[in-house]
């Protein structure tokens, strides 16, 4: 994680805390600055199976995976969709899903 100056930050101290969270305590190694960071643990994404069976979702095996053979569409494209998917549901930043999901 990154300073307000732009720095590498190290960690100085990280618990538990409430809600599933984690509390770390960082220090700047340029300007010597301390914060706290409060990092939450990200749910795995369950699917609803068609008999009410619920089952950890696969990011390879899209649900679009139809789509892509009427379609023709190219595998990369079909995961860089899928991967846009994911960043818009989730919030995070798109390069740091493409990165997860090998599209760069």
């Amino acid at each position: 994680m990154r300073c307000k100056c732009g720095a590498e930050t190290q960690v100085t101290d990280s618990r538990a805390s409430a809600f599933d969270t984690i509390r770390r305590r960082r220090e700047c190694t340029a300007c010597g600055g301390r914060f706290t960071t409060y990092e939450s643990r990200i749910a795995p994404w369950v699917v609803e199976k068609h008999r009410a069976s619920r089952a950890a979702m696969e990011k390879r095996r899209w649900h679009a995976k139809s789509i892509e053979e009427r379609r023709q569409i190219k595998k990369r494209e079909h995961t860089r969709a899928a991967a846009r998917t994911e960043a818009a549901i989730s919030g995070r930043p798109l390069d740091t899903v493409y990165e997860e999901w090998g599209c760069k």
